[in-house]
């Protein structure tokens, strides 16, 4: 079955799939993270876990804010 665009936006996302993403480094991703510029993860057990959603907007917000 194929997934909807719903389904692709609340697919969970590990930090290597948010990096390639962003197209950020391991430690300018965490330092945004630490200054509170980047959504935190949740945690699942040992697991960090973001939304593609929510890593979208705020590649959007970032764009926004260059203008």
């Amino acid at each position: 079955m194929a997934q909807t665009n719903t389904d692709l936006q609340s697919e969970a996302l590990r930090r290597p799939q948010v990096l390639q993403l962003t197209n950020l480094r391991n430690t300018k991703f965490y330092e945004l993270i630490k200054k509170g510029e980047f959504p935190k993860p949740v945690k699942i057990g040992r697991t960090s876990l973001w939304l593609r959603k929510t890593v979208l907007e705020w590649i959007a917000l970032k764009f926004e804010q260059r203008n």
